[in-house]
């Protein structure tokens, strides 16, 4: 029996190897509705807004200032934490669109249909994890304006400015 001998593998089975795993499984992860009109979000991520979930951060959240006047802050420990808002027809689930956050103020379009009504959840990742189902949305119709979320240590804040529709052009 040669050195070589053993087990031996393909070009072609390390290509379709490649090939099953690069393709994953399931359905596609969705941005809002095929035929759907963009309807605007902003949203105004403040660290405060995750306080309550669970931390899994090693490093303490105070921090002692050196600059001038000194001092010591509280703090939420957040640096490496990831947030997501979701959107479904159920809370916890991202099957018509899940929009990364960054933390201060995030401006997006999701395509929606007007009348659809989603459930809307924040979920976290990292130092900080856990899910807030904020609440549920009926796309506006006619659509115009914007959607406005703000999360911070009060919890979940709705606005909506939605504009009537111009009905001077008809």
């Amino acid at each position: 029996m040669s050195a070589r001998s053993g087990f031996a593998v393909s070009g072609l089975t390390v290509l379709a190897l490649a090939a099953l795993v690069l393709s994953g499984c399931g359905e596609p992860r969705r941005h809002g509705d095929v035929d759907g009109q963009p309807v605007a979000f902003q949203v105004r991520l403040e660290p405060a807004f995750l306080a309550t979930m669970v931390d899994h951060s090693a490093r303490s959240g105070v921090m002692v200032g050196s600059g001038p006047g000194g001092g010591i802050a509280l703090g939420v420990a957040v640096a490496d934490t990831e947030v997501y808002l979701l959107g479904d027809d159920r809370p916890r689930k991202e099957r018509v669109f899940r929009q990364k956050l960054v933390w201060g103020n995030n401006d997006f379009a999701i395509p929606l249909k007007p009348g659809r009504t989603l459930s809307l959840t924040v979920e976290a990742t990292g130092s900080r994890q856990g899910w807030d189902a904020i609440g549920t949305l009926t796309v506006p119709d006619p659509l115009g304006g914007k959607i406005g979320i703000r999360l911070d240590e009060r919890g979940t804040t709705w606005t909506a400015e939605i504009k009537p529709p111009d009905r001077s052009k008809r």
